[in-house]
């Protein structure tokens, strides 16, 4: 079974907004045993949709379609897809306007979080699957459409990942086995990630699904934070470490503004073992909050602000991050992190690339160096 994404909206090619719903719709087929092979995004434009579902049609099974289905005058999806399969539009919901209307014998799927429906559509033994553009929308209707159309069709695809901390592509592929690499039955992708190595292992074969699951949990075992059906990312393995060993935790953020706390507070649960955050973001603030007057972008700034977080809070951890984004000057991209629980741990790197770059670079690398420490103590 073989599947697509067709993504609508000129906010998308304009690069307006960033494309999202692939890895929501990804993440939701593993669960299925399944995988998106296709991936294309066009703008708001009735001949090119029409023309892009024809294509996908041709040499896909089920065809995911997002976007277009609002109620101004370019959400024209419904259109599109109505005008290549020749089936009518049938005003037939009690909605506003435009989202009023089904392709005809189309399965229509409520949506809780919106307004615009779902809808399946039945064509030459194709399904083409209309959803919202609309993130949360996309999600919703997903799990309910997903349940509805594989049911009864789950493919022993069998998937694993493997999150290597603090790793980079070139060294993980020279561990990686040559007949690894030459069976034709495994697919193996390796993914360069902020201060991380994604590794994701795709097979049919059941037998070859554990005997290189084993044995790349032992080749990495050094390096490895997680493995598994899932995906996983460092702030909800820093919160399973936290809760199990009952520790706490608090942050002190210079250059990344709240970005690192933030990424904290997105783990369900979190607060069981994440205290607060300051964020001394002016060397003024570092004075006033943390006693602290010397370089604001220092080895040394990192430790004071961390401390001063770890006393306001009291907390059993606390993480320090200091750099400078930047645009101009000498030292862009310098980030210090420095982490203090029964004693104080410093790391240093320098990034390259734009303010947002750096910040994110910057809390990557700061939560990668906070889970390799409590990892090991």
């Amino acid at each position: 079974m073989k599947v697509a994404l067709l993504c609508v909206g000129s906010e998308l090619t304009a690069g307006a907004i960033s494309e999202t719903n692939s890895s929501i719709l990804s993440s939701k087929l593993e669960n299925y045993g399944h995988e998106i092979e296709t991936i294309i995004v066009v703008p708001d434009d009735l001949a090119v949709i029409s023309a892009q579902v024809q294509y996908l049609c041709e040499y896909y099974d089920y065809i995911f379609v997002s976007g277009g289905l609002g109620n101004t005058f370019d959400d024209i999806t419904r259109e599109a897809v109505s005008n290549f399969t020749k089936l009518p539009l049938e005003k037939n919901l009690d909605l506003p306007e435009k989202m009023a209307y089904t392709i005809k014998g189309s399965q229509v799927f409520q949506n809780k979080v919106g307004l615009a429906p779902g809808l399946i559509v039945n064509f030459n033994d194709k399904k083409i699957i209309l959803l919202p553009g609309v993130p949360a929308e996309f999600d919703y209707l997903l799990g309910e459409i997903l349940e509805k159309l594989f049911l009864e069709t789950k493919d022993s695809l069998y998937i694993y990942f493997y999150h290597l901390l603090l790793r980079f592509e070139r060294s993980v592929e020279k561990q990686l086995p040559p007949e690894l690499l030459n069976d034709y039955e495994v697919l193996l992708t390796i993914l360069g990630l902020d201060s991380e190595v994604l590794l994701i292992l795709k097979t049919n074969s059941d037998k070859k699904a554990r005997y290189w699951d084993k044995r790349l949990k032992e080749i990495f075992r050094d390096s490895l934070y997680y493995s598994g059906v899932t995906r996983s990312n460092f702030e909800t393995e820093i919160y399973k470490i936290l809760k199990k060993k009952n520790q706490t935790l608090s942050v002190a953020e210079s250059c990344t503004g709240g970005l690192l706390s933030s990424r904290l507070a997105a783990v369900k649960g979190i607060s069981s073992v994440y205290l607060g955050t300051i964020v001394t973001y002016s060397s003024d603030s570092k004075k006033k909050l943390c006693g602290f007057s010397g370089d604001p972008v220092s080895p040394e700034a990192a430790l004071s602000i961390a401390r001063a977080s770890k006393e306001i809070f009291q907390s059993d951890w606390s993480i320090g991050v200091v750099c400078y984004a930047g645009p101009e000057g000498d030292r862009v991209g310098q980030s210090y992190i420095s982490i203090v629980g029964d004693k104080a741990y410093s790391f240093e790197k320098v990034f390259k690339g734009d303010r947002r770059f750096i910040q994110k670079r910057t809390s990557s690398f700061a939560l990668a160096n906070f889970l390799g420490v409590i990892s090991k103590v």
